[in-house]
């Protein structure tokens, strides 16, 4: 089994949302959904501040609530395949950072 570095909390969100804090207080976000998301506790649907968000792919359970993290999380940037940043740019999200395989 792999050790995790010292420090690192990852907390389930539900479905696929996961949250990655670091022992310096760096925040990333994989895929998120958050305030629809019946898995998600209430008390979390609100992630705060972060320092980057990870978009796996274009479906709405991993996209949906992305323009509304990213403004209220500072707008750290948005990590995402090409089509899916430029999609996100275009519905709001202001440091989308597109990306291919490879």
């Amino acid at each position: 089994m792999a050790q995790l570095p010292e420090g690192l909390k990852i907390t389930w969100l539900g479905h696929a949302t996961v949250l990655f804090e670091t022992s310096t207080g760096k925040r990333v976000l994989v895929d998120p959904w958050t305030t629809s998301n019946p898995s998600c506790p209430e008390e979390q649907k609100d992630v705060g501040r972060l320092d980057a968000i990870l978009v796996t792919h274009g479906h709405g359970d991993h996209t949906q609530d992305c323009v509304e993290v990213a403004k209220s999380a500072g707008n750290p940037p948005v990590l995402a395949i090409v089509e899916v940043a430029t999609w996100l740019e275009s519905q709001g999200v202001e440091n989308a950072v597109g990306f291919n395989k490879g």
